[in-house]
């Protein structure tokens, strides 16, 4: 539904076990075997199937069949508002400086088995907590000095990508750990390269909607940021 029409798709199917490669196969043609594999219903989405090996291999795994100068990771529980692509592309044409750059997420919690007042407080305290994030990520923006673009819906031109080595897969938060890299190549080889947030690039992703799933993910960031300090 995106409005911007140069779009290839790669979805990646990294040894799932839900019956998403069939259903995938069932909906939009796309054969589940092993290798990067043409939809016979649109030519311009194909599935990379592979056993797991985990977010940052498997996005490196896609990168190897891409050419396009620009390329946008996207988790799959994350749905972008039609307009999010030519924003951000809009925004690259508009800044030549600008290597990466994260959308604006909105966090959704699904209907779990506790109560809704339960479900609200979740998702209330959620989205305050992005807002603020991504208010302050402008700021830092503004600053030059941005350290986190949400894998979950960003943009990379490709090229600085794979100069930089593309994803870590040692790394327990590799968006964070790629933005360090960034910095780091930049200052080295003395490009100046921005990294931002474009506002108009919105969408919303799925949120923990209980205390196990959220203390799992922020335990995650919070030891990936300590990694990251001690790297």
């Amino acid at each position: 539904a995106q409005d911007y029409p140069h779009i290839e798709y790669i979805v990646i199917d990294d040894g799932s076990t839900d019956h998403s490669a069939q259903l995938l196969e069932q909906d939009y043609g796309l054969v589940t075997s092993q290798g990067l594999i043409q939809s016979t219903h649109h030519e311009n989405l194909y599935i990379l199937r592979q056993a797991s090996q985990g977010k940052a291999k498997a996005l490196n795994s896609a990168l190897s069949y891409i050419d396009s100068d620009l390329v946008v990771t996207l988790d799959a529980d994350t749905v972008i508002a039609p307009n999010a692509l030519q924003a951000f592309i809009t925004d690259f044409q508009n800044n030549p400086n600008l290597v990466a750059s994260g959308g604006v997420l909105q966090p959704v919690c699904r209907t779990n088995r506790f109560s809704r007042l339960f479900n609200f407080f979740f998702e209330f305290f959620q989205q305050f907590e992005y807002l603020f994030s991504f208010l302050s990520r402008g700021a830092w923006y503004k600053a030059n000095a941005l350290l986190l673009v949400s894998g979950a819906f960003a943009i990379y031109r490709t090229e600085v990508l794979k100069q930089v080595g593309c994803f870590d897969p040692d790394s327990m938060v590799e968006d964070y750990e790629l933005n360090h890299r960034i910095y780091r190549y930049a200052s080295e080889h003395d490009f100046d390269w921005t990294v931002g947030i474009t506002g108009q690039a919105y969408g919303v992703t799925d949120a923990p909607n209980g205390f196990n799933a959220f203390f799992h993910q922020r335990k995650s960031w919070f030891g990936g940021f300590l990694q990251k300090q001690f790297d």
